[in-house]
């Protein structure tokens, strides 16, 4: 056991090097003389420690694989065949190392270390050097999550006490005063823990250079990566769960949205092209968008596939890019957006955030993720339905406000409420809840791609909760898949916002955003 733990500990801090040591590779591909110095300095000092705290562990083949690349590195790497070598090596072995931590022995060497070591290896004498240690401390995700947890199940108990302190003692100041004290304890407690899961995002993106240089050499293109914002820290769940979506996008934006050199040059355009991606805090959120300068959507091509497919091209070519499996591809090079863009939503949502799109002809696209910066605890809008209390996610409410005096108007058979000269659709909360249908004086307008309005009798504020997932045997395919416990210890069911949008929206609107 103790062994299978320092194996662990290497893998982690051998995927954090070598994930640095591409990065710099990256960078030396287009450093000038003076810049390659300093990186090719970088690049050898991963490859020691990784070589050194391979051997520490036993894993020989893959300290010869590192010490075959550090021979590799030597001299001034300014040819790209090098370059690219050095890059194929970095594959392998980040291979090796994933496999290491999901239990293979050190001894069972996959074919593809010696394939490595064969082809760069050079006879040379080395020795087992002892690993450079990092000054974090590293624990367990598991263990992590479990604090986050707790914390949060601390702060929602707290309020709770916080409450019946009130209603116990309303004139005893001591004991108010103490019990403010431990609230801010409490909060304080809570926020230091969720920073212990929290990541820079440029740990994140760090990847995404390499997926830009290797799918525009693929694509016959030119096109460089650069982040804004990299510091940016979230929750490490949340970057995990939008990376394959993030992929996506970023992937998108070379194939489909940087034009090939010619194009661009005879555009006016430099024929490398720049993918931007920037993370910026968006209150209480976190704002994560890929853009770039490429020819931007084919707005005609989409609506004209759009009537091919019997979908409502009034909807807007925004909304059309995230119909599931909606493409222009065959219609027009220069389309080619919405491919998988219906999953990134679906992705988004799951994590409660929005996503938007917006381009300009010729100039280039952006989509933008907006996402908590934490989902151990998540803010809500607590409204009043029949008697029922329930939770609507705060980043999917667009708007929530009393009715005015003609707002509301039949819409085939169902209600639709005006808002900003268009109609939206009104949840049947008869159908959807099991509830009578309300005729509340307040409505809620949730967007979840398209727009829908909940009515609801009344507006109760906003507060944290810790919601837990619900048996699928106790909500079926209803709109309340989570819960969670109020002050005074009832249950309070959170509803999904892409179920309410579902319910109420035509088909063809079911999957709109707003451009």
């Amino acid at each position: 056991m103790e062994f299978e733990s320092l194996i662990g500990d290497f893998a982690s801090e051998a995927l954090d090097l070598i994930e640095r040591l591409e990065g710099t590779l990256l960078s030396l591909e287009g450093a000038g003389e003076a810049e390659r110095v300093p990186l090719l300095g970088a690049a050898r000092r991963c490859l020691h420690t990784l070589k050194g705290n391979a051997g520490m562990v036993g894993a020989s083949a893959l300290r010869s694989a590192f010490h075959a690349m550090e021979d590799l590195a030597e001299g001034s790497v300014t040819d790209p065949e090098r370059v690219a070598k050095l890059l194929a090596g970095v594959d392998v072995v980040r291979a090796e190392v994933r496999a290491l931590a999901s239990g293979r022995a050190v001894n069972e060497v996959a074919p593809a270390v010696h394939d490595l070591i064969a082809g760069l290896l050079q006879a040379r004498g080395e020795s087992a050097e002892a690993p450079v240690l990092s000054g974090e401390l590293r624990l367990p995700q598991q263990r992590v999550d479990q604090l986050v947890a707790m914390a949060g199940e601390l702060v929602v108990q707290n309020r709770r006490l916080q409450r019946l302190l009130a209603e116990a003692a309303p004139d005893r100041r001591a004991l108010r005063d103490g019990g403010d004290q431990l609230d801010q304890t409490i909060r304080l407690l809570h926020e230091q823990i969720l920073r212990v899961r929290t990541v820079p995002v440029g740990r994140l993106l760090a990847r995404f250079r390499r997926l830009v240089r290797d799918e525009a050499r693929a694509h016959g293109k030119r096109a460089e990566l650069r982040i804004v914002g990299a510091e940016i820290e979230a929750d490490k769940e949340i970057l995990d769960r939008l990376g394959g979506a993030l992929v996506h996008l970023v992937r998108n934006a070379v194939v489909h949205g940087i034009e090939p050199p010619a194009e661009r040059a005879a555009a006016g355009k430099p024929e490398t092209g720049e993918i931007v991606f920037t993370a910026a805090p968006s209150g209480g959120h976190i704002a994560l968008s890929v853009a770039d300068d490429g020819r931007g959507l084919d707005e005609q091509a989409i609506l004209e596939r759009a009537r091919e497919r019997g979908l409502d091209p009034s909807i807007g070519a925004a909304a059309l890019a995230f119909e599931p499996g909606f493409s222009t591809a065959s219609l027009s090079e220069s389309a080619g957006r919405g491919v998988g863009l219906d999953v990134v939503q679906r992705c988004v949502y799951g994590c409660g955030g929005t996503v938007e799109l917006a381009w300009r002809p010729g100039q280039g696209t952006r989509i933008t993720v907006r996402v908590p910066t934490s989902i151990a605890l998540q803010r809500a809008l607590l409204c009043e339905l029949c008697g029922e209390t329930y939770a609507l996610p705060v980043a999917n409410v667009l708007q929530a406000a009393r009715l005015g005096e003609g707002e509301v108007r039949w819409l085939g058979a169902g209600q639709a409420l005006e808002h900003r000269g268009r109609l939206v659709p009104i949840v049947d909360s008869k159908s959807l809840l099991g509830l009578a249908q309300t005729r509340g004086d307040y409505a809620v307008l949730v967007q979840a791609g398209s727009l829908a309005a909940l009515r609801v009798d009344r507006l109760l504020g906003q507060q944290d909760f810790v919601f837990q997932p619900l048996e699928p045997s106790l909500y079926g395919s209803g709109p309340a898949s989570a819960g969670a416990l109020l002050g005074d210890g009832r249950v309070v069911l959170r509803l999904d916002p892409e179920t309410l949008v579902a319910s109420s929206a035509r088909p063809s609107q079911a999957h709109k955003v707003s451009p």
